[in-house]
């Protein structure tokens, strides 16, 4: 009886250091991103290289006309960058209120000033990813990235993406999803 009890005893502690072991030594980290994560990833820094800039003097002015020009010239570029990916650019106001949308879609405006992801890009200024939902109740994946004018944010980008796509194209779930980093640091 008494072995049994030192057998049992053993058994945890070395159970014990194994877990400790596992977390000191990262192995509780996620694996690596394969080639065709690192290079979604990659896109959607060239996306967002390539709208911030444009769309951050016409939103820091509420030009709505020149958001929507700016979305209008680039949103093609940038879904072919993400390889069709792509759904949906929305421009918001700092307060999470919807700009603009492209392309334009027959839903009620969206209103983004609740989700925590958006406020999360306007305080850290880098690009926060994201499970939201539409109007409807429809999931989607979102990055939300800061636009910065003068060093000031005055509004926010998000892109949006149907979590079935990145499931289907990328064999992206939707918690490896949430764990990419977005921003260039």
């Amino acid at each position: 009886m008494k072995r049994t009890a030192i057998r049992e005893k053993g058994f945890f502690l070395i159970l014990l250091i194994f877990f400790a072991g596992w977390r000191a030594w990262g192995c509780s980290e996620s694996l690596p991103l394969s080639p065709r994560q690192a290079g979604f990833r990659d896109q959607v820094f060239r996306v967002l290289e390539r709208l911030a800039d444009p769309l951050a003097q016409p939103v820091a002015q509420e030009d709505k006309r020149g958001i929507q020009g700016v979305l209008l010239r680039l949103f093609s570029v940038c879904a072919d960058d993400c390889e069709g990916l792509l759904d949906n650019v929305v421009v918001l106001d700092r307060d999470g209120v919807t700009i603009a949308v492209y392309p334009e879609e027959k839903v009620p405006m969206w209103n983004f000033s609740d989700y925590a992801a958006v406020k999360r890009a306007v305080e850290s200024k880098t690009p926060v990813p994201a499970i939201l939902y539409r109007p409807d109740g429809t999931a989607i994946s979102a990055i939300c990235a800061p636009l910065l004018h003068k060093e000031r944010v005055e509004g926010v980008v998000v892109l949006v993406i149907e979590s079935r796509k990145l499931k289907e194209k990328l064999g992206l779930t939707e918690t490896e999803f949430l764990s990419l980093d977005f921003s260039r640091s």
